[in-house]
Parts: structure tokens; C-alpha cells; sequence
């Protein structure tokens, strides 16, 4: 089901070590951990997908006909939403991992703070609480990508606010070339196909330091 470009064996293993660690002691924490944790492997499907089915279109033509245009407008909102989202995904089941080892610092109580919890909290907690760990290094490398900047700027934009135009260009060096206006984003088979690489790199060595960090810190029952 999952692409070689996923980590599947760590992937379960962060999963299958949790479960049986923490899904009985900690029912609230756990709960939490694996809604964020299966909603990693969701939203990367769906990156893949959307990204085979813009770039299977964007290679046809950058000024399509409406309804070959709808296919990829409705590629790029998804791919950017979901990318983003597989982060946010991440961070949150990392932040009720944190809830388990210290619920004070991490606190899962109330809906408000269950709202406030995002990629930038998670990854300033895990500094102050686990400096030296190799999965806040990994977080780090993650928020200081200008990459997450792109998906990040996208996901708000396409979300909350418009659905960018586009500059078609005729004539010129730029002959036969579109830039999305979203900042100014080209429109080619490497507007998703590269977020989706990076996605997956980032996503690798994050998950496969979750696994690490998750064996160190809890011990598996006798």
C-alpha cells in the first residue's frame, strides 16, 4: 500500500512499540498518539496520489481547458494541504508522546489546548524537555527548511484565503511557462514532485528517530 519512499518498517515499529508500552497505562495520551500517528500515514498517501495526478497533467499543458484545469487545481489543494498536514500529523502524535513522559509539560487537558498544539509548539517543547535528541534535531531541520515555508504558506492560503491565478507566458524566454501566484511558484512537473521528495526524506529520518527516542524512553512491559 505505502510507496518504498515510506518507512513502513519504522512506521509500524513506532506504532507497535507504543501500543504495547502505552495503550493501557496511558488511555487518554495513547488515544491522542495514534489518531496522529495513523493520520501521518493517510495524508502521505494522499500526497502521492495528487502528486502523480498533477504532474501526470501539468505535462500535457500548463494552460488546460477548464475541466483538465479543475484536475489540477484540485491536485494542488490537496497535495499542499495534505503535505502540511502529514506534519502537523507528526508533530501532534510527538507532542502526545511528550504527554506520556511528562504531562505537566505536555498537557492534553481541554479542547483549547488540543487546538493549540501544532508543528511549532511540538518542536519548542521537545527542545526545552529533549535538547539532545537525534527526533529534535530532525524537527528542527524540518522547521528550518524553506520548504516548510512553502507548504506551510500554501496550505493557509489555499485553506483560508483564495485560489491563486495563474501568469501564462507567450513569446520571450519565459515562452510556454506558468507561474502560480502564490508567491511566484512554477507550474511544471516539479511543482509537487519536489515538496513530495523532500516530504519523504523529512518524514524517514523523523520517523525512524521516533522509533529510537520511543525504545529509550519507554520500556515494554514484562
Amino acid at each position: 500500500m505505502f510507496p518504498r519512499n515510506f518507512p513502513v518498517k519504522a512506521y509500524d515499529g513506532v506504532n507497535d512499540h507504543v501500543s504495547r508500552c502505552k495503550a493501557d497505562k496511558s488511555p487518554v495520551e495513547y488515544n491522542e498518539f495514534s489518531g496522529g500517528w495513523n493520520g501521518i500515514g493517510y495524508r502521505f498517501l494522499l500526497c502521492k496520489e495528487q502528486n502523480e495526478a498533477y504532474s501526470a497533467s501539468i505535462a500535457k499543458s500548463v494552460a488546460p481547458k477548464t475541466s483538465e484545469r479543475l484536475k489540477q487545481e484540485r491536485a494542488l489543494y490537496i497535495f499542499m494541504v495534505s503535505g502540511f498536514s502529514t506534519l502537523e500529523c507528526m508533530s501532534y502524535a510527538l507532542y502526545a508522546l511528550g504527554a506520556m513522559l511528562d504531562p505537566t509539560e505536555y498537557s492534553l487537558i481541554g479542547k483549547k489546548k488540543l487546538r493549540n498544539i501544532n508543528f511549532e509548539l511540538t518542536r519548542k517543547t521537545f527542545a526545552k524537555r529533549f535538547r539532545k535528541e537525534a527526533v529534535t534535531l530532525a524537527l528542527d531541520r524540518i522547521s528550518n527548511d524553506p520548504k516548510f515555508n512553502t507548504l506551510n504558506a500554501a496550505r493557509n492560503i489555499l485553506l483560508h484565503r483564495t485560489q491563486p491565478a495563474r501568469t501564462i507566458f507567450a513569446g520571450g524566454a519565459k515562452d510556454g511557462t506558468a507561474e502560480w501566484k502564490l508567491g511566484t511558484m512554477q507550474l511544471n512537473i516539479r511543482t509537487t514532485a519536489s515538496l513530495y521528495g523532500w516530504l519523504s526524506v523529512r518524514l524517514t529520518e523523523t520517523i525512524e528517530e521516533t522509533l529510537t527516542f520511543a525504545k529509550r524512553e519507554f520500556s515494554l512491559p514484562p
